[in-house]
């Protein structure tokens, strides 16, 4: 039985000096307690993703990821250029992140400079972007050839308009891009069976291109949040959509992040 995994966690920590542009200031959790988390959950591995607050700094995602070589993968902010990705693919990178929505986050032109390299890898490139207002997932699409996972739903903020996600269904279907069905909580007020039917729509597009993902600590959310918890009420709507959830838990990932 393959391991689940959860695709979209974050690594902060006291010894991180935040970025100088921020949204937040990054919580005074650990990667250990991120784990453990999972665990808890009954995810056996985690995928650490570069946090806006830290910039272009990946030190806390890679001290993690160096910290839980066995439990962990990690998604990084385009580092230096001459950086051998080579050497990062070793230590379990797996991608670079592009995000155009957080204070802190990086354009699609710094992705740039990896591509060959990025292909040479198998990389993939992970993206938050509203792909359903506005023209970045063709921006993306135009600038490289690589894999791209969406984070959060797409970015969506008209989740409740079906019309908003015909693009990212399309790119599914073409074998382009993959979705998180992760932090539902950005969603804002939409009724569960509206979530319910968006779930059923990118089964039917991609039943092989979706991914859960937490987004532990949940940071600028309300507390109260579980990996159990919200893992739980995937799977139910994963399975009102005729799917066994242990593909989107397990089978999925292991293609992106193995």
């Amino acid at each position: 039985m393959r391991p689940r995994w959860d695709c979209h966690v974050h690594a902060f920590g006291a010894v991180y000096p935040p970025a100088v542009e921020r949204g937040y200031d990054p919580p005074l959790v650990t990667a250990a307690e991120c784990v453990a988390e999972a665990a808890e959950a009954g995810f056996a591995r985690v995928v650490w993703v570069q946090p806006s607050a830290y910039g272009m700094d990946n030190a806390a995602q890679l001290d993690a990821l160096d910290a839980f070589p066995e439990a962990s993968r990690a998604v990084i902010a385009p580092p230096p250029e001459g950086t051998d990705l080579a050497a990062l693919h070793g230590r379990g990178v797996r991608g670079l992140r592009v995000n155009l929505l957080s204070a802190g986050g990086n354009g699609i032109e710094t992705i740039a400079p990896y591509e060959r390299a990025m292909t040479d890898l198998g990389w993939h490139v992970a993206a938050f972007l509203d792909a359903t207002t506005t023209t970045a997932l063709d921006d993306l699409l135009a600038a490289t050839a690589r894999p791209i996972v969406l984070d959060h739903f797409a970015g969506a903020s008209k989740a409740d308009d079906p019309r908003a996600f015909d693009a990212v269904l399309r790119h599914m279907a073409g074998r382009r891009i993959w979705v998180k069905l992760s932090a539902v909580y950005r969603l804002g007020a939409v009724a569960p069976d509206v979530v319910a039917a968006l779930v059923r729509r990118f089964v039917e597009a991609g039943a092989d291109r979706l991914l859960f993902a937490s987004n532990w600590p949940h940071v600028q959310q309300k507390p109260g949040y579980t990996t159990a918890a919200l893992a739980a009420q995937m799977a139910g709507w994963i399975g009102q959509a005729g799917l066994d959830p242990e593909r989107v838990f397990a089978d999925n990932p292991a293609t992106l992040y193995e």
